[in-house]
């Protein structure tokens, strides 16, 4: 008996979506991102990613996840202030979330795991990040589920 076109279409639809990075989605089996309010002004965001998801894209996402939560609770700006990435790595996924030479080995399960903590008002460092403008920035580059 042999798999009609329905059957055919399905399965390589299901072996493609299983090639895919990690989208921008809630922590589930396939990954996606966490976060924790630690304090008044302070968030921790993780952003596990599977092993077609380049570290790049993670670092985007908790970004991205970052500015979101700095946003939904009346700040303006945030600051990384521990993590396994740092502002400068953050500024460049921002910039370019594609892969970089690191991430060619599809053997890896990035994770990206940041404090941020937020203000209001004036930019309080150079090396703050303004919320609405990350999201502005890379949210037509987000890929949802």
């Amino acid at each position: 008996m042999t798999a009609g076109p329905f059957a055919v279409v399905t399965a390589l639809s299901l072996l493609v979506a299983g090639c895919a990075a990690t989208p921008y989605q809630p922590m589930n089996l396939e990954g996606g991102y966490a976060s924790t309010r630690a304090g008044a002004d302070t968030f921790n965001v993780i952003f596990q990613g599977n092993a077609h998801t380049p570290r790049a894209t993670a670092e985007a996402y908790a970004l991205y996840r970052s500015a979101e939560l700095t946003v939904e609770a009346g700040f303006d700006y945030f600051i990384v202030v521990g993590g396994t990435s740092g502002p400068t790595a953050l500024r460049e996924a921002a910039r370019n979330p594609t892969p970089r030479p690191e991430d060619s080995d599809d053997t890896h399960l990035p994770m990206v795991s940041i404090t941020v903590r937020a203000f209001r008002g004036e930019r309080p460092s150079p090396d703050a990040f303004n919320a609405q403008e990350i999201l502005e920035e890379l949210g037509p580059r987000i890929r949802r589920r």
